[in-house]
């Protein structure tokens, strides 16, 4: 009887101790499942971001390229001049530059805008060809009698824009120009109508405000969607004058492109040392 109770003993003692072998085991799984899912999710969340870490540094703004520009100076005054610009500047603007020539522009593949502020030297600008894609070409005060046929060199040129020169007379063959839509001689010395051939179906503007141009043209065949400025001339609108001539102040009439531009980035040349 004795025996017989030891030997059940002994097997509810069995009993309880594989069902706490289990349960241990079974904790230990849980566990382990659990720390290898909180793994998993802090591993992907790394990954995300490490990602993003990735694509912020991929989005920064790359350092711009600059390319060597060199300036042709009047040698009587000054030294030719290397200068560095972006080479994907869009708009430069040269100011008051005793300026000859330019070498390197057709570096700066995406330059739309030149605009040669107070360069008086400038007769030739035939190292314009070298800008593929120039849109709009601006020079105010320039004494210089200026060879106008590198405008053939310019199929995409859009606007021309010239201010105070100093020519009586201005004859530009427009054959090659089929983009042109403004072209603009002011503050000026004309004393005829000039002599525009070959007018482009594109041309919108011919400005002409502020000269001594006292009458049109026997042989004036401006194509009637172009209208024609000139304010400010010692010329008299009457009824025989055509609908497309206009007396207008230019700012009242002209969209903001074709109007000389502000706030571009310059070379200047007040930064230029002389010569000694």
């Amino acid at each position: 009887m004795k025996f017989n109770r030891k030997l059940w003993l002994c097997f509810l003692v069995a009993i309880l101790m594989g069902g706490c072998q289990k349960k241990q085991d079974t904790l230990t799984q849980t566990q382990t499942d659990a720390n290898e899912s909180d793994n998993s999710e802090t591993y992907e969340e790394l990954g995300r971001e490490g990602q993003l870490s990735e694509d912020i540094i991929n989005n920064e703004p790359k350092e711009e390229i600059k390319v060597e520009i060199t300036l042709r100076l009047d040698p009587s005054f000054y030294d030719d001049r290397v200068v560095y610009v972006n080479q994907g500047i869009t708009e430069l603007e040269f100011l008051k530059i005793h300026l000859i020539a330019i070498e390197g522009l057709g570096q700066l593949e995406s330059l739309e805008t030149v605009f040669f502020n107070k360069v008086v030297e400038l007769s030739n600008l035939t190292f314009l060809a070298e800008t593929h894609h120039l849109k709009r070409l601006f020079i105010d005060y320039v004494d210089e009698s200026v060879n106008w046929n590198f405008i053939g060199q310019l199929p995409d040129l859009e606007v021309l824009h010239i201010s105070d020169y100093s020519q009586p007379t201005i004859s530009l063959d427009l054959k090659r120009n089929e983009r042109l839509e403004y072209v603009g001689f002011t503050f000026g010395c004309l004393e005829i109508f000039p002599t525009l051939l070959n007018v482009p179906n594109s041309l919108k503007y011919v400005n002409l405000q502020s000269n001594e141009i006292a009458s049109l043209p026997s042989d004036f065949e401006m194509p009637s969607h172009t209208t024609v400025l000139m304010g400010m001339n010692p010329f008299n609108k009457d009824e025989t004058t055509p609908n497309n001539v206009t007396v207008e102040f230019a700012s009242k009439v002209l969209e903001q492109k074709y109007l000389e531009p502000s706030n571009l980035p310059y070379i200047n040349g007040l930064d230029f040392p002389r010569k000694r």
